[in-house]
């Protein structure tokens, strides 16, 4: 509907934003801030301001998210802020995968491999484009999230060798 036609608040700009704000909260592993975009680009209320958090007193991932979460707290409660918010989390599993690049040299499989297969399985991986009903789409590849979430899911990946076999990512590489 036009925006002369909407009269109740919740279908105002600022409704829709709130309405998105919680339906997006409750998507576990994402983080997306719905905004409005300003009328002129780049002179809008969005840009905000960044804020960095050191760990110089060698304060645990917990610890620093707690300081986070005290920070986002006070701002969301300080007038003429809006939509205070942090992308850390202490929450997500980090790993280390250590290659041992001269192994993997030895049984033929590149570092440009291995790093292909890692993005395409854990992440994605553009693949091409398609035209259908007068658009352009992407095609990416990626595992499903229930095959790509646990230490073991990057254990079980094979890469490929130069000479066409499939190289298990544990026989070349240490996870911690």
């Amino acid at each position: 509907k036009p925006w002369r036609e909407r009269g109740d608040p919740s279908t105002s700009i600022d409704g829709i934003v709130t309405a998105l704000r919680t339906r997006f909260a409750g998507i576990a592993g994402a983080t997306m801030v719905p905004f409005n975009p300003p009328a002129i680009p780049g002179l809008g209320t969005t840009g905000g301001f960044d804020l960095r958090i050191q760990a110089r007193n060698g304060q645990s991932q917990q610890q620093l998210a707690e300081t986070i979460r005290g920070i986002v707290v006070a701002g969301t409660q300080t007038p003429g802020l809006a939509g205070v918010f942090s992308t850390f989390t202490a929450d997500i599993p980090q790993f280390y995968l250590d290659v041992d690049r001269k192994k993997a040299e030895l049984l033929g499989v590149s570092p440009g491999s291995n790093f292909a297969t890692m993005q395409a399985h854990l992440g994605s991986s553009y693949v091409d484009d398609f035209n259908i009903f007068s658009r352009v789409f992407q095609v990416r590849v990626q595992d499903e999230p229930e095959f790509r979430s646990r230490s073991q899911d990057i254990e079980r990946l094979h890469v490929r060798s130069q000479s066409g076999d499939l190289v298990s990512l544990q026989a070349i590489a240490t996870l911690t």
